[in-house]
């Protein structure tokens, strides 16, 4: 693989990604040779991106892919880069950017409205986790000392409540501060390419994710499958393809073995239902679609629901992040302020 030259980014950025997509798609559909299309481009942008442009494009003027040029920038998404694979194997490569960069534009817009969502949470956790320790350690005390001041012995109820208010002010810090370290773990481990790895493998098995990398999966098996079956090739190259663009291991497994099975005489259909790719349903339109020979048509229909599936769940899963976070925050508020008013009524029923 060809190695990407020293100054550019180690990752383009989604929005970056979309705009190259969409650019791209444009140089193609107005029939201009891309590697001059591509020339044309390097007097946008700031002198890292401009870089990367003439470094693509030379490679498009050499080896005349697109794939091996964006393969060998190492900067783009592996997906992105399957994608532009399979597109221009199948002669729809304006088409598959087009999609790209729609696809990478959502993708801009949901990570903007998850740093909104927990950004401001995370403010509140910092500020939190300075006034509970300011609590425990300086102000918690001092209610002995006053005790002691005002010649009061703590003992008795006066004692347990003082007591509880540290042990509480004690756990609220703890809690802050787990809270706090996992949150800047997570973010530490998105600025490095393996830490995105972990962290995409590490989510895939938590249950409340686990069905949106599943519908993710299944929407790009069935995308690449449509593209495929669309320009007359066969079941087993299109499956051999569609290992690429996944990254979830169950569905790669799931994939290898339908390509064992069609090719030991299974039917497409009866496969994809032993192995559980899809939904009983979805299932049943591909048998429907096969016997039709309309097998593409169907399967561009699924990748078409499988994406307002994904876009849907994963609204729905922003949307719960800021309540989630904001109810954990008022449960640890109120432990702070049973740490500060347990001491102080214990001080009034010693005076009193």
């Amino acid at each position: 693989m060809k190695q990407k030259k020293q100054g550019l980014p180690r990752r383009i950025p989604a929005k970056e990604t979309a705009i190259f997509c969409a650019q791209t798609a444009l140089l193609l559909k107005a029939g201009v040779p891309l590697h001059e299309g591509l020339d044309t481009l390097t007097d946008q942008g700031t002198a890292t991106g401009r870089g990367l442009i003439q470094q693509i494009a030379d490679a498009v003027a050499t080896t005349g892919s697109l794939y091996e040029a964006v393969q060998g920038a190492g900067v783009f998404p592996a997906y992105m880069v399957q994608m532009i694979r399979i597109g221009e194997k199948v002669g729809k490569l304006e088409e598959v950017l087009g999609a790209l960069s729609q696809y990478y534009e959502r993708e801009d817009k949901l990570r903007s409205a998850v740093r909104s969502a927990v950004l401001y949470p995370l403010i509140l956790v910092i500020m939190m986790a300075a006034v509970i320790a300011v609590l425990v350690a300086a102000v918690l005390p001092v209610f002995s000392q006053v005790l002691e001041g005002l010649g009061a012995e703590i003992s008795g109820a006066g004692a347990g409540m003082l007591s509880a208010g540290t042990m509480i002010g004690r756990c609220s810090l703890a809690v802050v501060a787990l809270l706090l370290a996992v949150m800047l773990a997570l973010i530490a481990m998105s600025l490095t390419a393996g830490g995105r790895e972990r962290l995409v493998r590490l989510s895939a098995k938590l249950p409340f994710l686990r069905g949106v990398y599943r519908s993710i999966a299944s929407g790009r098996f069935a995308s690449v499958m449509s593209m495929m079956l669309a320009s007359g090739y066969g079941l087993d190259e299109s499956l051999e393809l569609a290992e690429g663009v996944t990254s979830d291991p169950t569905t790669i497994q799931k994939i290898v073995q339908c390509r064992e099975k069609v090719s030991s005489g299974v039917s497409f259909a009866n496969a994809l239902l032993e192995l559980e790719l899809f939904s009983g349903l979805h299932t049943r339109l591909i048998q429907t679609g096969e016997r039709a020979g309309r097998l593409d048509d169907v399967m561009r229909q699924m990748a078409a629901h499988y994406e307002e599936e994904i876009d849907d769940k994963l609204a729905g899963l922003v949307a719960l992040v800021e309540p989630a976070l904001v109810i954990l925050l008022s449960v640890i508020i109120g432990g702070i302020l049973l740490s500060v008013m347990l001491p102080m009524i214990s001080i009034l029923s010693a005076i009193g």
